[in-house]
């Protein structure tokens, strides 16, 4: 495991509500980052956004 790995690992991650109870989205939170990776493969890496771009996306999510 990399040390990059190691330390997405320590997160907090959370289940999204909407995951269901088998789950396939997590989320962790930092200071400017929200990061969001596959819960079936969580060392498959993450993908990080930005925390106003998180909001937007959230936004847009509620509204469609």
């Amino acid at each position: 495991m990399t040390e990059q790995m190691k330390d997405l690992s320590e997160l907090g991650w959370r289940k999204s509500s909407w995951s269901e109870n088998d789950g396939c989205v997590e989320v962790a939170g930092r200071v400017r980052t929200v990061m969001v990776r596959d819960s079936h493969n969580p060392n498959g890496g993450a993908l990080v956004i930005a925390v106003p771009q998180w909001r937007v996306l959230l936004r847009r999510l509620r509204d469609a």
